[in-house]
């Protein structure tokens, strides 16, 4: 998989289309590198631990999601960026029709 292919079907695993957070699952799965491909043993490693990892996995995965600039720590500009994807995947969801 590529960042092009990821960030293109990203809304048919998560249910929603940012390319944001697209970007930062690509970037959770690659590591931090700039890749040409991700491996589909990666992906499927990376994506196990979210299904039957435990709670520290799960947390560092959350973490990996919010830090945008992959420099260990969480700032503001870090969490306001992840605040705005949020609330844009609340209206997108409330927007849809039933």
């Amino acid at each position: 998989m590529t960042c092009d292919s990821i960030v293109k079907h990203f809304h048919l695993l998560f249910n929603h289309r940012n390319e944001s957070m697209a970007l930062r699952f690509y970037n959770y799965l690659a590591n931090g590198y700039n890749m040409a491909r991700i491996y589909l043993p990666t992906y499927l490693l990376k994506l196990h631990c979210l299904a039957e990892g435990g709670v520290i996995d799960k947390n560092l995965f959350a973490f990996s999601m919010f830090d945008s600039d992959n420099d260990g720590r969480l700032n503001a500009s870090d969490v306001a960026s992840m605040v705005k994807n949020l609330l844009s995947c609340c209206q997108e969801h409330a927007a849809a029709p039933k």
